[in-house]
C-alpha cells in the first residue's frame, strides 16, 4: 500500500498544534473530518481522486491473477482510529480502519491457470468483499529547508493488514479437479462409496441454498403447506424446517417451526388438551437411511442416470417438541409431560413424518445425487429458444444471421444457466477513454437489445469468423465523469456531473478465428484474436457543468468537433463492444460440443 500525508494550510483541513500534549488524539479528529473530503480529490494540491477508485489492471504474483478494470467506492469510509506524530523522534504512526469494502473487477484471468493448488480456467468478473480491516503504518519523519520554511516528508514507510472476513467471487471459474461446486469420483474406484461421501458433504450445503442453473429450489428452509399426524388427530400448518445444510452422511440436527397446529379430538397422548400456536421441534442425531435403484437411459450421445423406487427409514437420538399456549386440565404443564414422553410422542409422530420425508427427504437426497448424475454425465441440451444452423448448409451464414436476430432480444436479458449476463439493460461501474484520458462512473444503456446482425460468415474449416451488425440508435447515461488532466481536444476543462451520450446509425464489424479442440471426446470450439470496428453517421455528446477558460461553450465546442472526439473516444468504445459481442458466443461454444451448437 502507498500512503501519502500532506500537511496543508486548507480550510477544509484543521490545524493541530504540535505542543499539544494529545496531538495524536487531535490528528486522529482532524484527519476524520478530512478524509471524505480528499478521498473526492483536490486538484489545487494534485491530489487525485481516491473515491471512486479505478485501477486499469493490477496482479496478484503470488496468484499468477491478473485484474483489469478494477472498481471501489468505500475509500471515503476509512476512517483514523490511532495516530501517534512525533517531529523531534522522527516517528510517525497511524491506524486505519474500515468496516467494509468492497471491489469490482470487470474481467480477471489466471494466466498460470492454478489457484490454490488446483488448475483452473475461466474469465470474467470478480467480486471481492472484505469485512473488519484494520490497516497500520509507520514511518520515519524528515525536515527539510526549502527557503525560509520548512517542510516534512514520510519515509520508510510500511504497512501492514489484517481483515475478519474476505468474500471472493470468480465468475465463470472452472477446474476439472474441482467441477464447479461438486467434486467428481470415478467409477472405477474401488473406494467409490467413501469418495462420494466425502464429495457429497462437500456440495450439501451448496445444494442446500438451492441452484437455479438445475431447478433446485432452495432446502434452507423447507416449507411444508400442511402436514397431518393422523393417530394423534394433529394438524400442523406452514411448517419450516431448518437445517438441512447442516445434513451430512452420518448425523445432523435440525429444527421443525410450524406457524399453527391444532388437535382435532383434543386429545394428546391420552390426555385432554386445548391450544394453539406456533409449534417447534428440533431433533438431535438423525440417521437417515436412503435406499434406491439406479437405472441409465441413454439422450442424443450422452448416458444419463436415474433414481426410482426411493425409500428412507429414519431414527433420531432425541427429539425436542415444543407446543405455545398448550394446556391441559390433567396436566401443569403439558409442554414438560411431551418432554418426559418424547419417545411415545414421536412414536406417535411417525406416520406423519414419513408423510414429510416423502415431499422433503427424498427431494434432498436425490438432489444430491441428481446433481452428480447431471455433473458425470456431460453437459445439457443447448437452450430450446437458440434454433440451430446447419454447418453443411451452403448459406450457412445467412441462416446464423436470420437466427442471431430471434435470439439476440431473449439473450440480450442474460441467461443465468449459461452464465450470461445482461447487456439490456447494461451497466458498467466504471469505464476509461485512455486517449481522451477520460474516466466516467456509473454507465447505463438499454439499447443493446436492438441489436441486429446484418451479415455472418462461419466456416470451421478455415477458422475465420466475421459478423456485421447494426444499432439504429444507443443512449448511454453516466453518472459522473472525470478529465484526469484537465484536457478535452486541446483545450483545459474541469467539471463533473453528468455525461450522456447519443450514437446514430452505428455499424459493428467483428472478426476472429476459430479453433477447435477435444474435450471428453467431443469437439468444442471457440473464438480467438477477435477485434471489433466500427462506424457511425452521427454522434452527440454532453458534459454536465463543464467549463473551460478558452471556451464559453464547451459543449457546443465538442458538438462543433464531434469527429475529432469521437477518433479519441473510438477505442474505449470499440473494446467494450467486442466483449458485448464476444462473450455471449463464448459462453455458449464454452459450454456445448460443436454437435449440440449445429446440426450436421
Amino acid at each position: 500500500m502507498r500512503v501519502s500525508i500532506c500537511i496543508i494550510a486548507a480550510s477544509f483541513i484543521p490545524k493541530c498544534s504540535l505542543s499539544d500534549p494529545n496531538l495524536g488524539d487531535c490528528i486522529k479528529e482532524k484527519a476524520n473530518i478530512a478524509i471524505p473530503l480528499v478521498a473526492k480529490g483536490v486538484p489545487e494540491f494534485d491530489i487525485p481522486p481516491v473515491n471512486p477508485a479505478y485501477l486499469r489492471s493490477t496482479q496478484s504474483k503470488e496468484l499468477h491473477l491478473i485484474m483489469n478494470d478494477v472498481y471501489c467506492d468505500d475509500l471515503k469510509d476509512f476512517r483514523l482510529t490511532k495516530a501517534y506524530f512525533d517531529i523531534k523522534k522522527g516517528k510517525a504512526e497511524f491506524t486505519i480502519s474500515l468496516d467494509r469494502l468492497v471491489s469490482l473487477t470487470t474481467n480477471y484471468n489466471l494466466t498460470s491457470g492454478m489457484l490454490l493448488g488446483l488448475p483452473v480456467s475461466g474469465h470474467g468478473k470478480f467480486n471481492m468483499t472484505m469485512v473488519g480491516i484494520i490497516v497500520d503504518y509507520s514511518s520515519d519523519i524528515k525536515t527539510y529547508d526549502k527557503g525560509d520554511d520548512t517542510y516534512l516528508s514520510l519515509a520508510n514507510g510500511m504497512t501492514s493488514t489484517s481483515i475478519e472476513r474476505g468474500y471472493y467471487y470468480f465468475e465463470n471459474l472452472q477446474s476439472p479437479e474441482e467441477a464447479s461446486f461438486i467434486p467428481k469420483c470415478s467409477l472405477s474406484d474401488p473406494n467409490l462409496g467413501d469418495c462420494i461421501k466425502e464429495k457429497a458433504n462437500i456440495a450439501i450445503p451448496i445444494i442446500a441454498e438451492g441452484v437455479p442453473e438445475f431447478d433446485i429450489p432452495s432446502l434452507s428452509p423447507v416449507r411444508v403447506p400442511v402436514a397431518v399426524g393422523k393417530e394423534l388427530h394433529l394438524v400442523v400448518e406452514d411448517t419450516y424446517i431448518h437445517g438441512f445444510k447442516d445434513f451430512r452422511l452420518t448425523k445432523a440436527l435440525m429444527e421443525v417451526v410450524g406457524v399453527k397446529y391444532s388437535f382435532t379430538s383434543g386429545m394428546l397422548l391420552g390426555l385432554p388438551v386445548s391450544g394453539h400456536g406456533k409449534y417447534n421441534v428440533t431433533m438431535v442425531g438423525i440417521t437417515v437411511n436412503y435406499s434406491s435403484d439406479t437405472k441409465t437411459y441413454d439422450k442424443g450421445d450422452d448416458t444419463y442416470l436415474s433414481f426410482a423406487n426411493g425409500t428412507t427409514l429414519a431414527n433420531v437420538e432425541r427429539g425436542y417438541y415444543h407446543f405455545e399456549n398448550l394446556q391441559s386440565p390433567k396436566e401443569g404443564d403439558m409442554n414438560k409431560y411431551v418432554d418426559d414422553h418424547w419417545q411415545d410422542f414421536r412414536f406417535q409422530l411417525k406416520p406423519a413424518k414419513r408423510e414429510i420425508r416423502k415431499n422433503v427427504m427424498d427431494s434432498v437426497v436425490l438432489s444430491v445425487l441428481s446433481l452428480v448424475a447431471l455433473v458425470t454425465a456431460g453437459e445439457y441440451d443447448l437452450p430450446s429458444y437458440i434454433p440451430k444452423c446447419s454447418l453443411s448448409d451452403p448459406n450457412l451464414g445467412d441462416c446464423i444471421k436470420d437466427k442471431a436476430n430471434i435470439v439476440i432480444p431473449i439473450l440480450a436479458k442474460g441467461d443465468p444457466k449459461l452464465g450470461i449476463s445482461s447487456i439490456s439493460p447494461l451497466q458498467i461501474a466504471i469505464a476509461e477513454a485512455k486517449a481522451l484520458q477520460l474516466i466516467v462512473y456509473d454507465v447505463f444503456t438499454d439499447d443493446l437489445k436492438d441489436l441486429k446482425v446484418a451479415k455472418a460468415s462461419f466456416d470451421v474449416k478455415s477458422g475465420k469468423a466475421a459478423f456485421t451488425l447494426s444499432l439504429d440508435r444507443i443512449d448511454s447515461f453516466s453518472q459522473n465523469y472525470t478529465f484526469t488532466n484537465g484536457m478535452l481536444l486541446g483545450l483545459p476543462v474541469s467539471g463533473h456531473g453528468k455525461y450522456t451520450v447519443k450514437l446514430i446509425g452505428i455499424t459493428i464489424d467483428y472478426t476472429a478465428d476459430v479453433k477447435t479442440y477435444e474435450k471428453g471426446g467431443d469437439t468444442y470450439i471457440r473464438l480467438e484474436n477477435d477485434k471489433c470496428s466500427s462506424n457511425l453517421e452521427r454522434g452527440y455528446y454532453h458534459f454536465e457543468n463543464l467549463q473551460s477558460p478558452n471556451e464559453k461553450d464547451i459543449n457546443q465546442y465538442v458538438d462543433d468537433h464531434w469527429q475529432e472526439y469521437r477518433a479519441q473516444l473510438k477505442p474505449a468504445i470499440e473494446f467494450y463492444l467486442t466483449e458485448i459481442v464476444h462473450v455471449p458466443i463464448a459462453k455458449i461454444f464454452e459450454k456445448f460440443p460443436l454437435n449440440k451448437i449445429f446440426l450436421p
